[in-house]
């Protein structure tokens, strides 16, 4: 007869505890695509925190592979391309991708790939145009070739 009240209480105890949302959004799915288009502006805009794990770029495709703290909201990108452009051959266009989070304070962490349609960054948008493109958190020149 003791024992029932210990088993209530210890079933209380662990049916109290606390519950974290860890539920993801449509939005932030580990293995979803984003697809955006880059445009050309200034390159210096606030960005919440964001890791660049790869870059490639296929046809007029970019693809960047990135990770970033959150889950419990959607969080947003853009991949804005300076309009100044360094005289070299090729000539070199820096850019900056932008990450909102919404003010996500989950912890998950995401792992998405940003496909972006880069067609606006090249150096003149005719087939065979060069040019070598910078970002922000990725120390390799990316070579785009318009198609």
């Amino acid at each position: 007869m003791k024992l029932f009240p210990i088993l209530i209480f210890a079933m209380l105890l662990s049916a109290c505890g606390v519950h974290k949302n860890n539920s993801i959004n449509d939005g932030d799915q580990p293995n979803a695509n984003i697809m955006l288009t880059a445009t050309i502006g200034e390159v210096n805009a606030p960005s919440d925190p964001f890791s660049i794990s790869d870059v490639r770029v296929q046809g007029n495709k970019m693809f960047i592979e990135v990770s970033y703290s959150g889950g419990c909201q959607e969080h947003a990108f853009q991949l804005v391309g300076s309009s100044m452009i360094a005289k070299s051959l090729p000539p070199i266009r820096h850019m900056q991708l932008v990450h909102e989070s919404n003010d996500d304070a989950c912890r998950m962490m995401i792992l998405k790939t940003i496909e972006i349609d880069v067609k606006a960054l090249a150096y003149q948008q005719e087939a065979g145009s060069k040019i070598y493109l910078t970002i922000e958190g990725w120390q390799d020149r990316i070579e785009y070739t318009y198609e």
